[in-house]
């Protein structure tokens, strides 16, 4: 059960972070039908929550009208609540030899990063602006895996464990992600005061973040291949190199050095300092639309739909940059709520080392900025890490769970089928088969929105079924900008010209800083030749939506101006 928990963990971090439905679906099901295999028990708060967060986000994706897509990411909760009924099935001891594994597999896993970001082993996507981002595909999350690696790493009764900190702190510092460095060097300096033996690793810790800077300073990322022997032989004999008597002093110059080092990083990055502002423009945006669908939020996977109703400036995201407002988009103020309760009652848990709920803290802390929570390998480890100390004993037997497995193993395998159906429909559209992909969409799992749709739409478009547009188009609101679009044309060929100029019209007057709907408004107007009428309407809307930008978008310093239509 140990290995089969690793590997749940540790197997979607090489998949892309298990970010995509098809990465955390597989191990969903396997976890959901090991469960309903096992002997049933009683579940604790802190599941029953989590339970019910799971039901929470279903319920929300079938309300706004669940897409393949949608209703694949509403499964991610209950996957979790999968591996954490078979987590509390096991003994303490069994706990530790299971985080003893994932703080290994980290370290080789940043051993590999490392030497990707050096050259020495090509993996494509895994260094991107000179930021290490392997194997999330996004450095923000790898450098929050990494961190809370290293804090854990470096508590771990077995040797070979604790040696694995060195190439995770290198890792992060590759990452270069601003928030997880600065946890994990608050944190550090929490775990120094409370306990004082910690001197050698600290200033190993300095010590590369020395290193990285003059790496990022000089540009050549081989340069880490010494300096990482050189920490690695440090760190074999550092209880022997660094006697206790010299402790305070190799921490101050420690100290010293590794801000100077961090200032170099920092300084290298300042124009990151502006994604924060793009980040603050998201969660004030997000928290409009939960004002706006308090109960069961958007729906999950749909932000990207209903964001251009709520933009306060020109950006494009499918997911908010903050987990908590994320999850209240996706499935309301209740699912905030479900989700704290599992912080708190895991947090309430006796028992747990002090580098555990270190790890604990950045986890949950740097989601609080990132959309992190929404990697499933990051939600097992902080689960594994929230629950890794002792709760009450459950010997007696109840059926429900083992109802609820089953059901997370039988929805996860048919959500990973409509998976699997809509990779066909993309391919079939790409090869330009309308007949086949009209048919496969009409019969597949698709549900009444998502991309599927807009396949779906293209296909009828080159078929010609212009009526059958008009009819998948009118129930929904919003539309997307693509579906718009469509919606548009149709309405064009079928002789209805006005109709169709409006309807772009009136979606742009909401929609001020859709830059992309702009921008296919403009083509279709030239395209098809509209009237002056609808020029001057257009150029009126492009000079509100340019006039009305807020003091944050024009912080954020990347806002465009909509340029004019001319006579014609």
């Amino acid at each position: 059960m140990v290995y089969g928990l690793a590997a749940a963990i540790l197997l979607p971090v090489l998949i892309q972070g298990g970010f995509y439905p098809t990465a955390f679906l597989i191990p969903g099901a396997a976890l959901a039908g090991a469960g309903a295999l096992r002997r049933g028990r009683a579940l604790e708060r802190g599941e029953r929550a989590l339970w019910a967060l799971a039901l929470l986000y279903l319920l929300a994706s079938l309300v706004r009208g669940y897409s393949a897509s949608s209703l694949a990411q509403a499964c991610l909760p209950a996957c979790c609540g999968a591996f954490l009924y078979l987590y509390l099935s096991l003994s303490q001891g069994e706990k530790g030899r299971l985080l003893d594994w994932v703080a290994l597999a980290s370290g080789l896993f940043a051993g590999i990063a490392i030497l990707a970001f050096c050259g020495v082993v090509p993996l494509t996507g895994a260094v991107s602006a000179r930021r290490l981002q392997f194997t999330f595909q996004y450095a923000n999350a790898a450098g929050s895996w990494f961190a809370a690696a290293a804090l854990l790493a470096q508590d771990r009764e077995e040797a070979r464990a604790r040696r694995m900190s060195l190439p995770c702190v290198t890792a992060l510092l590759l990452t270069r992600s601003m928030g997880a460095l600065a946890l994990y060097g608050i944190l550090q300096l929490v775990r120094l005061w409370r306990r004082r033996g910690l001197w050698g690793e600290l200033v190993l810790t300095h010590a590369s973040a020395v290193l990285l800077a003059g790496v990022f300073l000089l540009g050549e990322g081989w340069l880490c291949l010494p300096g990482l022997a050189l920490l690695y032989g440090l760190g074999w004999y550092q209880d022997r190199l660094i006697p206790a008597a010299l402790g305070w002093k190799l921490h101050w110059l420690g100290l010293i050095a590794g801000g100077a080092g961090a200032a170099v990083i920092l300084a290298s990055r300042w124009r990151g300092a502006l994604t924060f502002v793009e980040r603050l423009v998201q969660i004030i945006d997000g928290l409009g639309a939960v004002a706006r669908y308090p109960l069961l939020g958007v729906g999950a996977g749909n932000w990207s739909r209903y964001s251009p109703l709520f933009q306060s400036a020109q950006y494009s995201s499918t997911l908010i940059h903050s987990s908590p407002v994320q999850i209240g988009v996706d499935a309301g103020v209740l699912a905030v709520a479900l989700a704290a309760a599992v912080l708190v009652l895991g947090w309430r848990r006796r028992g747990r080392s002090q580098a555990e709920s270190l790890a604990c803290l950045l986890l949950a802390g740097h989601s609080l900025l990132d959309f992190t929570l929404q990697f499933l390998p990051i939600d097992l480890l902080l689960l594994a890490l929230l629950f890794a100390g002792e709760g009450p004993e459950r010997r007696d037997r109840r059926l429900a769970p083992q109802v609820a497995l089953l059901g997370t193993a039988v929805l996860c395998a048919g959500m990973l089928f409509g998976q699997m159906q809509y990779k066909s429909l993309v391919y079939t559209c790409r090869a330009g088969d309308w007949e086949a992909a009209s048919a496969r969409y009409e019969r597949g799992p698709f549900g009444a929105s998502g991309e599927a749709r807009e396949l779906y739409l293209q296909a009828c478009y080159g078929l010609g079924r212009l009526e059958r547009i008009l009819e998948e188009t009118g129930p929904l609101d919003p539309l997307s900008t693509q579906e718009l679009l469509y919606r548009a044309q149709a309405l064009w060929r079928l002789g209805r010209e006005d109709e169709a100029c409006r309807l772009l019209l009136s979606q742009l007057e909401g929609q001020l800083y859709n830059v992309a709907l702009f921008t296919e408004t403009r083509n279709f107007f030239t395209d098809w030749g509209v009237g002056p009428e609808y020029r001057a309407e257009y150029n009126r809307l492009a000079a509100l939506s340019n006039g009305s930008w807020t003091a944050l978008g024009t912080l954020k310093g990347d806002q465009i101006e909509i340029e004019p239509m001319g006579e014609g």
